[in-house]
C-alpha cells in the first residue's frame, strides 16, 4: 500500500468517525430526545437535530466513496510490476513494467544512415518504447527543437496518423517535444516525448487504447533519466 492510499484511508476513517458522531447526536443523543412539547420553546434544537441526521450519514457516504476510489486507483497501478532498466550503452534509466525486447535497425536520419537502438515491452492494451539514435555530424549544430519538429512532422505524414497535440517543452532537463497521436484505422492512441540530450535523440512512446492507463504512462515518463557518459 502506497503513502497516497494510506493517507486517503486515514482521512476517510476520520470522516466516518465524525459522521457517526453527528448521526448519534441527531438520532440518539439525550440532548435531542425530548418530546415535541419540550422542544417547542427551543425550535433551534429541532433544526439542529434534523441537520445532524442529514449531515452524519452524508459524511459517512462521502468518506466511503473516497476510500473506494482510492482503492480502485491503487488496484489499477498495482497490476503492473515496475522495475528499473539501464541498458549498458543507452546512457539512460527508466522504469518499465516487464522485460524489454531490444533490436537495432538501420535508419536514415538527417540524410545519413545511422543505427537506431529500440527497446520495447508489450503488455495487454499497452506498449512502452524507448529508442535512441546518435545525431550525425551534419546535425550537431542544428537547433534541437528544429530537429525534433521535423522528425515528428515526418513521422505523422509517413504513418498517416492524426496529430492531437504537440507541445515544445523541456524534459529531463533537455529540449523536448511532447505529443499525442491517434491512429484512427487501428483505434490506438500514442503519447510520446522526443528529446535531444548530449548529441543523441531519445524517443519515449506509449501505445494505448483508453485513458485508464494515464497514471501508468506518467510513471513511465517521469522515471526517465539521462545519465552521464561512462
Amino acid at each position: 500500500m502506497n503513502e497516497r492510499l494510506t493517507g486517503i484511508l486515514v482521512e476517510s476513517g476520520i470522516e466516518v468517525i465524525a459522521g457517526l458522531f453527528l448521526a448519534y447526536m441527531g438520532f440518539l443523543s439525550p440532548v435531542f430526545r425530548r418530546s415535541s412539547e419540550q422542544l417547542a420553546p427551543d425550535r433551534w434544537l429541532g433544526t439542529v437535530r434534523v441537520s445532524l441526521r442529514i449531515l452524519g450519514p452524508l459524511l459517512c457516504l462521502i468518506a466511503g466513496l473516497r476510500a473506494a476510489a482510492g482503492i480502485h486507483q491503487e488496484g489499477e497501478v498495482s497490476i503492473l510490476q515496475w522495475q528499473e532498466f539501464t541498458p549498458p550503452e543507452g546512457r539512460f534509466r527508466v522504469s518499465i513494467p516487464g522485460k524489454f525486447d531490444m533490436k537495432v535497425r538501420d535508419v536514415f536520419y538527417g540524410g545519413s544512415q545511422v543505427k537506431e537502438s529500440c527497446f520495447d515491452v508489450t503488455i495487454p492494451a499497452l506498449r512502452f518504447l524507448v529508442s535512441y539514435v546518435d545525431l550525425p555530424t551534419s546535425m550537431l549544430t542544428a537547433e534541437p527543437n528544429e530537429i525534433l519538429t521535423k522528425e515528428l512532422d515526418s513521422d505523422v505524414r509517413y504513418a498517416g496518423v492524426k496529430l492531437l497535440s504537440k507541445e515544445t517543452t523541456h524534459f529531463a532537463g533537455y529540449p523536448a517535444i511532447r505529443f499525442k497521436l491517434h491512429d484512427v484505422s487501428k483505434g490506438i492512441f500514442v503519447e510520446g516525448i522526443l528529446l535531444v540530450a548530449k548529441q543523441r535523440r531519445y524517443q519515449l512512446t506509449v501505445n494505448f487504447i483508453n485513458e485508464t492507463s494515464a497514471r501508468d504512462r506518467e510513471t513511465f515518463f517521469d522515471s526517465f533519466q539521462v545519465l552521464e557518459s561512462p
